[in-house]
């Protein structure tokens, strides 16, 4: 089974000298995919919370939803101009081993 992350936010808090925490965003308001939204979290959902380092000295915070779906990770289906479809699928078969061959000239 495979998973899938989908964004719903992210955090980004600065270095706090000030009390107990080391890192705050005291302004900060709830974005979803670059513009302000409400957010809902479900209790029967699962969530992933990651946190990064950012090159100036901030942490950015990512919360994404767990989707676990049935699937195989093929190049093509990422494809959404049906031109190049064939040219992802000639990838993907070249890249795919159709059988293995072992060589039993080689001793162990």
């Amino acid at each position: 089974m495979a998973r899938k992350y989908n964004t719903v936010t992210t955090i980004r808090m600065f270095a706090n000298e000030e009390g107990k925490a080391k890192y705050s965003n005291s302004k900060w308001t709830p974005y979803k995919e670059g513009a302000p939204a409400d957010l809902h979290f479900r209790g029967d959902k699962v969530y992933s919370v990651r946190a990064f380092p950012n090159d100036d000295g901030s942490l950015g915070v990512q919360i994404s939803e767990i989707v676990e779906y049935h699937g195989t990770d093929d190049i093509s289906d990422g494809i959404s101009q049906q031109g190049m479809k064939p040219i992802g699928e000639a990838i993907q078969q070249k890249h795919v081993p159709s059988s293995i061959n072992l060589d039993d000239d080689i001793p162990f």
